[in-house]
């Protein structure tokens, strides 16, 4: 996509919401969660702003019991119940690539070690996540250029180019968009 196209189409509001409904990414018409029914869409006067917004046809509904979330408070220093997964990638010769996960109970130097032992040729260069079980191996290659903190998105971004070789990063990208948030997307 040019400059000059994304420039336009992204230019207006308007133009920029018939690009994302156009590819599904923003409903055309949408269902009331409550009821099923389809919502009107009309605008909204806020100070200083109009926005629009959809609203259930039908009157007041009686608030149904939500089913109990699962608890979803972070891990702060206590480990998580279940196994562990342990992932290694290669790139192939013809450009595929080859991924295999390991489900392992202990997070530790010897699991691991085990793991690279019998699954990776010798000569090859790992790189890590610094995990505590392989932090001080002087087997696996320091990080150059990049950070702890980013590493994990890095290979995220590796790994979906890998599957999305195409002329139009863009395109894929919306359609990978569309396919994991819009979706599966409950409209409140």
């Amino acid at each position: 996509m040019l400059v000059k196209e994304f420039y336009k189409i992204f230019s207006t509001e308007e133009s920029t919401v018939k690009y994302l409904q156009d590819y599904g990414l923003l409903p055309c018409a949408k269902q009331c969660h409550k009821c099923g029914s389809e919502v009107k869409q009309y605008q909204r006067n806020d100070p200083g702003k109009i926005r629009e917004v959809f609203r259930c046809k039908k009157k007041r509904l009686p608030n149904y019991p939500i089913e109990d979330e699962k608890d979803t408070n972070r891990n702060y220093g206590r480990r998580i119940g279940g196994p562990w997964v342990v992932g290694l990638c290669c790139v192939l010769e013809n450009g595929l690539i080859d991924a295999r996960f390991f489900v392992v109970e202990k997070r530790d130097k010897e699991t691991l070690h085990r793991i690279i032992k019998n699954e990776v040729l010798p000569g090859t260069t790992v790189h890590s996540d610094s995990w505590l079980g392989y932090k001080d191996s002087k087997s696996l290659k320091k990080m150059c250029g990049t950070t702890e903190d980013l590493l994990d998105r890095y290979l995220a971004e590796y790994w979906w180019r890998g599957l999305n070789k195409t002329d139009n990063i863009f395109d894929a990208f919306l359609r990978d968009l569309k396919l994991c948030f819009v979706d599966n997307f409950v409209y409140p």
